[in-house]
């Protein structure tokens, strides 16, 4: 879909320019980079750990060749799959850290801080495309601030009264059924709208650029 709305880097960089494509690269290949120093030092660490039999905890997600190979696929398509229908990164990786063994709180923590990394980065990545409603994300920002500190705290009491991390696993679920009932149906009316006020006026998938 293509609509009317144009938008301007704020860094005068012109969309799938050579310097555009040379900056894409360059963060894919510090990713890259990045995850595999990751698991050489977390490989390392954990190696330690082993040989001296101290340091590791239940919760600890050892990490060799099934794991990481697991964790790759997984998070290469949960990637794309989160990028391409605007899904949370938490309704996909939560999920595979429990597939993994990962214990829910566990995994519910680590889901929220690979979040907060990943959404930075994209949000950097708006603002210098200059298609990012600072205002509106602050609001929203906000308000999520507030929910998700009622929620955890609400959460944590409920797990202490009943002793049962399986409470997190539930309200897994039952958020991955909101987001896939109110994602769709949302973007179909503001779809529809914006199809009627001749906002959009083609249809299918363009290029890039």
């Amino acid at each position: 879909m293509r609509g009317s709305d144009s938008f301007e880097s704020i860094i005068k960089i012109e969309r799938c320019s050579p310097v555009d494509w040379i900056l894409i690269a360059v963060f894919l290949v510090i990713c890259v980079v990045d995850g595999i120093l990751a698991i050489i030092l977390i490989r390392h660490n954990q190696g330690l750990k082993l040989d001296f039999k101290r340091g590791l905890v239940e919760s600890d997600l050892i990490f060799n060749r099934k794991n990481i190979i697991t964790l790759f696929i997984l998070g290469f398509f949960g990637g794309v799959l989160s990028g391409a229908l605007g899904l949370g990164g938490g309704v996909l990786f939560n999920p595979i850290f429990l597939a993994l063994g990962v214990p829910p709180r566990v995994a519910a923590s680590t889901g929220m801080f690979m979040i907060m990394f990943s959404t930075f980065s994209s949000s950097v990545i708006y603002v210098i495309q200059g298609t990012l409603n600072i205002e509106f994300g602050l609001w929203l920002g906000f308000f999520t601030a507030i929910g998700s500190i009622i929620g955890l705290a609400g959460i944590d009491s409920l797990i202490k009264r009943f002793d049962r991390q399986s409470l997190i696993v539930f309200a897994f679920c039952f958020i991955m059924l909101l987001c896939v009932i109110t994602i769709p149906s949302f973007g179909y009316i503001s779809l529809k709208e914006q199809v009627d006020n001749g906002e959009i006026t083609y249809w299918g998938l363009g290029s890039i650029c």
